[in-house]
């Protein structure tokens, strides 16, 4: 079938159950004739689609046993269907995760180690860094091979910057997250022009709190089951955005609510009306694509991190491929990722999409035709993936689902209807009661 065609066709039955019977009939099929269908699955809009659908094809030109029923959706649609999966035992082949769901799904026996593989060889890591791959690790165990890998950055106009005499700390340099405020309060915010801010509100940045917790150096839950994030510990994340707002050194409530409906290229980043954006690395590239005044150029620092740190411990965030246990075809799924992962041909198709791919091979491959931005954001994160930061672990089944409480709360805080630590013990009794709703 015309990949073209094809793509309609799945468009119109996208996710559509598969009977269990047809299933095993086509495993019976698949040891008389040596044809396989492999169904994968990603999240993704038109321009990742596309990359995903052009790496597909070539693979099947190579191997013409195989055919790969492409499966994808935007971001919320594709949990919303995942779910509906899982339940049914009826997961894509091959299909994606990042780590703030990947426990949630292996915890109901969505996915199988891919261990093996990775001792046979099927799946090559070779040359790659390793704390990236323990992204994709639960209890020690490989569940999932990382494309790429992003995490929480500032990102800086720095030809703004550089016109108003703003002198930025470099690349690597790290500040607590008080000399950061200060070094705002007296060096930044005086230089703005009225109705912009040094920084932004980052609480609406769930992978800021996610290093916030691994800054604190606590768990989620506790041995048996309940939230384990202290009060001390929560208070302190919403009283120091608070302070940054009382500060006028990030903006107040009003503002974040009208900046967070505009599309991108109008925000107040694009617009000069926030000097440093709070956001995930990958977006870096996009928001320099979208920059109002062309010539502007946008740069990455690290977080703030708290007294007494060697580092900020910033939270790595990956774009994993796992394998569904109730494949009946996962050796071709283990050769599969291992293309995606590793051959030149699907990475400079993919050209680090979704984050930084977790092979230095495959890095030294890309950069040299990447644009500046993308290219730094090589730099960034294999900068705080290094040194003594301790592995990201997955969030625990629960965790992500409840991470709009925690943004919300910011919400009330900012618009002084709670403390924070009247926030911070509300937080804790809701977390509590989510979580015995989903045992």
């Amino acid at each position: 079938m015309n990949r073209t065609v094809k793509c309609v066709v799945v468009a119109a039955v996208l996710f559509t159950m598969i009977g269990a019977a047809a299933i095993a009939g086509g495993a019976g099929e698949a040891q008389k004739t040596g044809k396989v269908t492999l169904r994968v699955a990603w999240w993704g809009a038109t321009g990742r689609n596309e990359k995903y659908l052009k790496i597909i094809e070539e693979y099947e030109t190579r191997n013409p046993n195989i055919t790969i029923v492409p499966e994808y959706q935007g971001w919320a649609d594709y949990w919303s269907k995942m779910a509906t999966l899982v339940a049914a035992r009826n997961l894509p082949d091959v299909h994606q995760y990042t780590n703030n769901q990947l426990a949630e799904f292996h915890s109901k026996g969505a996915t199988i180690s891919l261990e093996p593989y990775v001792k046979n060889g099927t799946i090559a890591l070779e040359n790659w860094n390793m704390t990236m791959v323990d992204s994709g690790r639960i209890d020690n165990d490989l569940v999932a091979v990382t494309i790429g890998i992003t995490g929480p950055a500032m990102i800086i106009n720095m030809s703004w910057a550089e016109e108003m005499g703003i002198d930025i700390p470099p690349f690597d340099a790290s500040f607590t997250w008080n000399e950061f405020g200060s070094y705002l309060e007296k060096n930044v915010a005086p230089k703005l022009p009225g109705g912009a801010y040094a920084f932004g509100d980052w609480a609406t940045c769930e992978n800021y709190f996610w290093t916030w917790i691994r800054q604190n150096e606590v768990e989620w839950l506790d041995a048996s089951g309940k939230y384990a994030v202290p009060e001390k510990v929560l208070e302190g994340w919403y009283g120091l955005l608070e302070d940054y707002r009382q500060r006028h050194i990030a903006p107040p409530l009003a503002f974040t609510m009208e900046d967070s409906s505009k599309a991108r290229g109008d925000n107040a980043f694009n617009r000069r009306r926030m000097l440093i954006r709070p956001t995930n690395a990958n977006q870096a590239k996009l928001e320099q694509k979208y920059m109002a005044n062309p010539s502007d150029r946008v740069e990455f620092r690290r977080l703030p991190m708290i007294e007494g740190r060697s580092n900020p411990a910033e939270c790595l965030i990956t774009s994993a491929l796992a394998i569904a246990a109730n494949s009946k075809y996962k050796d071709e799924a283990a050769k599969y990722i291992n293309y995606f992962i590793n051959d030149e041909y699907a990475q400079t198709v993919y050209e680090a999409e979704i984050g930084v791919p977790g092979s230095f091979t495959v890095q030294e491959m890309l950069k040299p035709k990447l644009d500046k931005v993308a290219a730094q954001e090589f730099d960034y994160i294999n900068l705080i993936s290094s040194g003594d930061v301790p592995p990201t672990k997955p969030k625990p089944a629960g965790i992500w689902a409840f991470d709009a409480e925690i943004q919300q709360m910011n919400q009330r805080v900012a618009a002084g209807e709670v403390t924070p630590a009247e926030a911070a013990k509300e937080i804790i009794d809701r977390a509590n009661k989510f979580l015995a709703s989903i045992k």
